[in-house]
């Protein structure tokens, strides 16, 4: 069932451990040879990535493990055995499944109570967004609507996260500045500007810069 994120951990350091247990006496370069036998350039160092969590859990490497440790270990490997465990993992920010739940996902099983997910996930970030909402945040915020808050929530990926722990801000903050900013998310905006046809270098200069633009802003409030 999914839930709203209470305490979790990351989808990365359950396959990395899974995937350390899995090795077992094997060393790390044993494990690279598997995998450059499965058509992979891996070296020892990707290895102790992987098993320190420091490797994305796409779908395509669940899949790559599971060949590499049936390769190694001479037996068939599911992707379930590379999420076992008890622990609650984070599936987005707000989001989160039990390491039974994904294995029985990743077998076939429908994504079950969704509908029931939406009205908890909207309770708790209405509490989110109520509770620090005009107490905490500065006088300039109190134009942004609640609703619009909320909404913006769910458009806070990866270059987001990144960006509220670069500046100090709850998610819920964050939102309300991008709204006042740009009237749009950080990435949005970010791409906005940068066009179609950018590289990530121009992409980053941009964000560089809409983060100054933003921390400026934020250090306004303390003067």
């Amino acid at each position: 069932m999914l839930r709203v994120v209470t305490e979790t951990v990351d989808l990365a350091a359950v396959m990395g451990r899974n995937a350390r247990e899995l090795r077992g006496d094997a060393n790390l370069n044993d494990v690279a040879k598997a995998a450059r036998a499965c058509g992979l350039n891996w070296g020892t160092g990707r290895v102790s990535d992987l098993e320190h969590g420091k490797v994305s859990p796409t779908l395509p490497t669940l899949v790559a493990l599971a060949l590499i440790f049936s390769e190694l270990l001479d037996r068939p490997v599911s992707l379930g055995d590379l999420v076992r465990g008890d622990d609650n993992i984070a599936v987005t920010p707000r989001i989160s499944v039990s390491s039974e739940e994904l294995r029985r996902y990743l077998s076939g099983d429908a994504v079950t109570a969704a509908g029931r997910y939406r009205r908890e996930a909207g309770a708790a970030l209405e509490s989110v967004v109520t509770d620090d909402y005009r107490d905490n945040w500065p006088a300039r915020l109190q134009s942004v609507s609640k609703g619009a808050t909320m909404r913006m929530l769910g458009q806070i990926g990866e270059p987001e996260e990144r960006l509220a722990r670069e500046l100090g801000l709850e998610h819920s903050r964050l939102a309300a500045e991008m709204l006042a900013q740009w009237g749009k998310s950080f990435s949005a905006k970010r791409d906005e500007l940068a066009g179609p046809e950018a590289n990530a270098q121009k992409k980053g200069r941009i964000a560089r810069a809409l983060k100054a633009d933003l921390k400026a802003v934020l250090d306004g409030d303390d003067q």
